[in-house]
Protein backbone atom coordinates (compact mmCIF):
# COMPACT_ATOMS: atom_id res chain seq x y z
CA UNK A 1 0.00 0.00 0.00
CA UNK A 2 1.40 3.37 -1.18
CA UNK A 3 -0.89 5.99 0.92
CA UNK A 4 -1.52 6.52 4.61
CA UNK A 5 -3.92 8.83 6.71
CA UNK A 6 -3.76 10.30 10.10
CA UNK A 7 -6.25 10.79 13.52
CA UNK A 8 -8.28 13.62 12.66
CA UNK A 9 -7.93 13.36 9.20
CA UNK A 10 -9.57 9.89 8.32
CA UNK A 11 -11.05 10.98 5.45
CA UNK A 12 -8.04 12.38 3.76
CA UNK A 13 -5.08 10.41 1.86
CA UNK A 14 -1.64 11.21 1.52
CA UNK A 15 0.71 8.76 -0.73
CA UNK A 16 4.17 7.41 0.76
CA UNK A 17 6.80 10.10 0.26
CA UNK A 18 9.70 11.65 2.57
CA UNK A 19 7.77 14.86 2.32
CA UNK A 20 4.45 13.74 3.76
CA UNK A 21 6.50 11.42 6.30
CA UNK A 22 8.16 14.34 7.66
CA UNK A 23 5.23 16.85 7.40
CA UNK A 24 2.54 13.95 9.16
CA UNK A 25 4.45 10.91 10.63
CA UNK A 26 7.52 12.56 12.51
CA UNK A 27 5.89 13.29 16.41
CA UNK A 28 4.36 10.79 18.68
CA UNK A 29 2.57 8.21 18.64
CA UNK A 30 3.80 7.87 14.74
CA UNK A 31 7.41 7.95 15.33
CA UNK A 32 8.58 5.15 17.64
CA UNK A 33 12.56 5.22 17.67
CA UNK A 34 12.94 3.62 14.57
CA UNK A 35 9.57 2.46 13.50
CA UNK A 36 7.00 4.82 11.62
CA UNK A 37 3.26 4.50 12.24
CA UNK A 38 0.43 5.73 10.04
CA UNK A 39 -3.20 4.80 9.46
CA UNK A 40 -4.77 2.46 6.74
CA UNK A 41 -7.44 5.13 4.88
CA UNK A 42 -9.21 2.11 4.30
CA UNK A 43 -9.76 0.54 7.12
CA UNK A 44 -8.49 2.84 10.01
CA UNK A 45 -5.99 -0.30 11.50
CA UNK A 46 -2.46 0.50 12.52
CA UNK A 47 -0.17 0.41 9.54
CA UNK A 48 4.11 0.19 9.46
CA UNK A 49 5.86 2.48 7.16
CA UNK A 50 8.37 0.05 5.77
CA UNK A 51 11.41 1.49 3.80
CA UNK A 52 12.20 -1.10 1.01
CA UNK A 53 15.69 -0.39 -0.47
CA UNK A 54 17.29 -2.39 -3.14
CA UNK A 55 20.81 -1.75 -5.28
CA UNK A 56 20.15 -0.94 -8.90
CA UNK A 57 23.68 -0.99 -10.89
CA UNK A 58 25.43 -0.25 -7.53
CA UNK A 59 23.31 2.36 -6.50
CA UNK A 60 21.27 1.63 -3.45
CA UNK A 61 17.17 3.24 -4.03
CA UNK A 62 14.66 2.56 -1.93
CA UNK A 63 10.65 2.70 -1.81
CA UNK A 64 8.14 3.35 0.66
CA UNK A 65 5.46 0.63 1.71
CA UNK A 66 2.95 0.48 4.29
CA UNK A 67 1.66 -3.11 5.82
CA UNK A 68 -0.97 -3.69 8.10
CA UNK A 69 0.09 -4.83 11.74
CA UNK A 70 -2.51 -6.92 13.93
CA UNK A 71 -1.39 -5.47 17.33
CA UNK A 72 -3.05 -2.66 19.15
CA UNK A 73 -0.63 0.87 19.45
CA UNK A 74 -1.13 3.53 22.23
CA UNK A 75 -2.32 6.46 20.63
CA UNK A 76 -4.09 4.77 17.69
CA UNK A 77 -7.52 2.95 17.55
CA UNK A 78 -7.71 -0.18 18.16
CA UNK A 79 -7.62 -2.97 15.97
CA UNK A 80 -10.76 -4.23 14.29
CA UNK A 81 -10.41 -7.45 12.94
CA UNK A 82 -13.31 -7.48 10.93
CA UNK A 83 -12.69 -4.24 8.90
CA UNK A 84 -9.19 -5.57 8.83
CA UNK A 85 -9.96 -8.88 6.78
CA UNK A 86 -12.22 -6.32 4.60
CA UNK A 87 -10.14 -3.78 3.87
CA UNK A 88 -9.74 -3.33 -0.02
CA UNK A 89 -5.40 -2.32 0.76
CA UNK A 90 -4.77 -5.58 2.49
CA UNK A 91 -1.94 -7.32 1.02
CA UNK A 92 -3.45 -11.23 0.60
CA UNK A 93 -6.67 -10.22 -0.50
CA UNK A 94 -9.32 -12.74 -1.11
CA UNK A 95 -13.05 -12.24 -2.61
CA UNK A 96 -14.55 -13.71 0.61
CA UNK A 97 -13.72 -13.70 4.24
CA UNK A 98 -14.69 -16.08 7.27
CA UNK A 99 -16.03 -13.40 9.20
CA UNK A 100 -19.18 -10.75 8.06
CA UNK A 101 -18.19 -6.80 8.24
CA UNK A 102 -21.20 -6.78 10.51
CA UNK A 103 -21.23 -9.14 12.68
CA UNK A 104 -24.43 -8.76 15.05
CA UNK A 105 -26.66 -7.28 12.37
CA UNK A 106 -30.06 -7.32 12.78
CA UNK A 107 -31.92 -7.36 10.20
CA UNK A 108 -34.78 -5.84 12.15
CA UNK A 109 -32.34 -2.37 12.78
CA UNK A 110 -31.88 -2.07 8.97
CA UNK A 111 -33.56 1.58 8.19
CA UNK A 112 -35.76 0.60 5.52
CA UNK A 113 -37.07 2.90 4.34
CA UNK A 114 -33.33 4.78 4.09
CA UNK A 115 -32.52 1.77 1.80
CA UNK A 116 -35.69 1.35 -0.26
CA UNK A 117 -35.41 5.07 -1.45
CA UNK A 118 -31.17 4.10 -2.32
CA UNK A 119 -31.92 1.56 -4.33
CA UNK A 120 -34.58 3.04 -5.75
CA UNK A 121 -32.42 5.74 -6.93
CA UNK A 122 -29.56 3.41 -8.25
CA UNK A 123 -32.09 1.33 -10.11
CA UNK A 124 -33.96 3.98 -11.77
CA UNK A 125 -37.70 2.87 -10.49
CA UNK A 126 -39.48 2.60 -7.52
CA UNK A 127 -39.36 -0.34 -5.19
CA UNK A 128 -41.26 -1.33 -2.24
CA UNK A 129 -40.54 -1.98 1.43
CA UNK A 130 -41.49 -5.78 0.88
CA UNK A 131 -39.06 -6.30 -1.68
CA UNK A 132 -36.36 -4.49 -0.02
CA UNK A 133 -36.95 -6.75 3.13
CA UNK A 134 -36.52 -9.56 0.22
CA UNK A 135 -33.08 -8.58 -1.23
CA UNK A 136 -31.97 -7.93 2.16
CA UNK A 137 -32.56 -11.60 3.38
CA UNK A 138 -31.57 -13.36 -0.36
CA UNK A 139 -28.19 -11.36 0.01
CA UNK A 140 -27.29 -11.65 3.91
CA UNK A 141 -24.26 -13.55 1.99
CA UNK A 142 -22.79 -10.62 0.78
CA UNK A 143 -22.19 -9.18 3.92
CA UNK A 144 -19.19 -12.09 3.71
CA UNK A 145 -17.37 -10.16 0.38
CA UNK A 146 -14.36 -8.17 0.91
CA UNK A 147 -14.70 -4.91 0.74
CA UNK A 148 -18.42 -4.73 1.42
CA UNK A 149 -19.03 -2.11 4.02
CA UNK A 150 -21.56 0.66 5.16
CA UNK A 151 -21.41 3.13 2.26
CA UNK A 152 -21.70 -0.02 -0.67
CA UNK A 153 -23.97 -2.31 0.73
CA UNK A 154 -26.75 -1.03 -1.97
CA UNK A 155 -24.82 -1.73 -5.01
CA UNK A 156 -23.51 -4.86 -3.63
CA UNK A 157 -26.79 -5.98 -2.94
CA UNK A 158 -28.33 -5.23 -6.55
CA UNK A 159 -25.33 -6.79 -7.72
CA UNK A 160 -26.32 -9.82 -6.30
CA UNK A 161 -29.89 -9.64 -7.18
CA UNK A 162 -32.05 -12.13 -8.50
CA UNK A 163 -33.80 -10.72 -11.84
CA UNK A 164 -36.17 -7.91 -11.37
CA UNK A 165 -38.85 -7.77 -13.62
CA UNK A 166 -39.40 -4.00 -15.19
CA UNK A 167 -43.22 -5.05 -16.15
CA UNK A 168 -45.51 -3.47 -13.86
CA UNK A 169 -42.69 -1.11 -12.44
CA UNK A 170 -42.74 2.12 -11.66
CA UNK A 171 -39.97 4.85 -13.07
CA UNK A 172 -38.31 7.21 -10.90
CA UNK A 173 -35.59 8.25 -13.61
CA UNK A 174 -37.38 10.27 -16.24
CA UNK A 175 -34.16 9.92 -18.97
CA UNK A 176 -35.03 6.04 -17.99
CA UNK A 177 -38.69 6.47 -19.05
CA UNK A 178 -37.70 8.32 -22.42
CA UNK A 179 -35.19 5.88 -23.21
CA UNK A 180 -37.57 2.84 -22.48
CA UNK A 181 -39.83 4.79 -24.84
CA UNK A 182 -37.38 5.37 -27.61
CA UNK A 183 -35.52 2.41 -27.74
CA UNK A 184 -37.72 -0.32 -26.38
CA UNK A 185 -39.13 -3.17 -28.89
CA UNK A 186 -40.72 -4.60 -25.57
CA UNK A 187 -41.80 -2.25 -23.05
CA UNK A 188 -43.17 1.16 -23.11
CA UNK A 189 -43.79 3.79 -19.83
CA UNK A 190 -47.66 4.53 -19.39
CA UNK A 191 -48.68 8.50 -18.20
CA UNK A 192 -49.01 6.77 -14.88
CA UNK A 193 -44.87 6.41 -15.46
CA UNK A 194 -45.66 2.65 -15.13
CA UNK A 195 -43.87 -0.01 -17.54
CA UNK A 196 -45.91 -2.15 -19.81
Amino acid sequence: MDIFTVKGMLDKRFYLTPKNIQSYLSESPYHDGEKIFAICPYCHNPIQIVLATRTNQGKATGRYYAKHIKQNLDGFPAVNDSKYHHCLLRKKSKLFVKQALFQDLDLKSINYLRLQKALSYLLGFYISIPFTKYLTNYNKRILYLKGIDQYNIPFAILINAPEITLKGRKIANRLLAKNINEYSKSFFVNSNHQVN
